[in-house]
């Protein structure tokens, strides 16, 4: 349906469209739609397959709108080649269900492309895949109304890159081999997740998450904070969760907030979790674990003007046995709240410099906990 005439489909009840092209050469896309109105009182689903000279396995283009009151499935089935490509001004209204998105790859044609439903948006690779083929950036994914987000999964090494704004009244999840936090991102009620940890060391030359502008990660009523990232095995001096740059970074958690970051940096001095100038707050714990690659001792970082508050405690661990250092850097100080301040690590640095603990429960410092 790609001609400039519009094609109207719409049912009743679910509407379904598969495409697969075969053919010998040329172009030939799964499902092609151009300047039509696709809409269903339940759902709409599109799966599409291009074939060997083609990389768009559904393409929207246009002024083409999907509207469904229940929500939105778009597949492509080319495993690790395969586009969706959202290329039309029309916009996609999932209702009050999920609008799901599973391809290797996706183009946005370099302009918004809006999203809206009142269910949760979730944007994965192929379903027979790992990983995206290339990497992925929300630059302009423009989710309306949304509850919820997921970009990625468990296994996705792929980089992600998060160049706009993110905020919704529901969890965001965003899994990638590595991620790169540009912009805000606000759940108003819900868990925010950033994993870059696959489970494995990936081999490449990357920063776990990097959080080097002037940014602000947060859950507002409700929710937990959490980071995870790893880095590459390859390179010099990559960190598993690097906020070293000297803007601030605000990391913000209405319930508990986690920082667990990993360096396998090949070379140079890779810290598992490094903060400069940022502030990190729960209403609930604070907890960081870290781990520096075999050039480093800084296991955890902090410096400039970090300030770590917690309503209920704080943990800094080192998971580098003998030789993990926590560096005590930071003029902003700690504050536990009403519960324990803890510290567990081989070595501890201060600079040479007081550094403030305040707590009214205990403060207990360790040696690592394999020591």
């Amino acid at each position: 349906a790609s001609s400039a005439n519009t094609t109207t489909l719409r049912s009743a009840g679910n509407l379904t469209l598969q495409g697969y092209s075969y053919a010998a050469s040329g172009s030939g896309r799964g499902v092609d739609l151009n300047n039509d109105v696709i809409a269903a009182s339940g759902t709409v689903s599109m799966s599409g397959q291009h074939n060997t000279g083609a990389t768009y396995a559904i393409s929207l283009s246009g002024s083409t709108s999907i509207t469904a009151g229940t929500g939105v499935t778009l597949e492509s089935l080319n495993d690790n080649t395969g586009t969706i490509a959202l290329l039309s001004s029309g916009g996609i209204d999932g209702g009050s269900g999920t609008v799901l998105m599973r391809a290797a790859n996706y183009a946005f044609g370099g302009a918004d492309r809006t999203i809206t439903t009142t269910g949760v948006l979730t944007i994965q690779p192929d379903a027979d895949e790992n990983s995206f083929a290339s990497s992925f950036d929300n630059q302009y994914l423009n989710p309306v109304s949304v509850t919820g987000l997921t970009l990625g999964k468990s296994s996705n090494a792929s980089a992600i890159t998060l160049s706009r704004a993110i905020s919704l009244s529901g969890p965001v999840s965003i899994y990638g081999g590595s991620i790169d936090v540009n912009a805000n991102i606000t759940a108003n009620s819900g868990n925010i997740l950033l994993d870059a940890d696959t489970g494995s060391t990936l081999n490449q030359s990357s920063t776990g998450i990097l959080l080097d502008d002037a940014i602000t990660i947060e859950t507002v009523t409700s929710g937990n904070l959490t980071l995870i990232g790893r880095s590459g095995d390859t390179g010099s001096g990559f960190d598993g969760i690097d906020a070293s740059s000297a803007n601030t970074t605000t990391l913000r958690s209405a319930g508990n907030l986690t920082l667990q970051g990993y360096s396998y940096a090949a070379s140079g001095s890779g810290r598992g979790v490094d903060l400069n100038n940022d502030v990190i707050a729960a209403s609930g714990t604070v907890s960081m674990t870290g781990q520096h690659n075999t050039g480093a001792t800084y296991a955890l970082s902090l410096s400039g003007s970090t300030s770590i508050t917690a309503g209920t405690g704080v943990t800094l661990e080192s998971l580098n046995n003998n030789t993990g250092t926590i560096a005590l850097l930071s003029s902003g100080g700690i504050n536990g709240g009403s519960g324990t301040v803890l510290m567990r690590a081989a070595n501890y640095a201060f600079g040479g410099a007081d550094r403030t603990i305040t707590t009214t429960g205990v403060l207990t410092i360790q040696p690592d906990a394999d020591e």
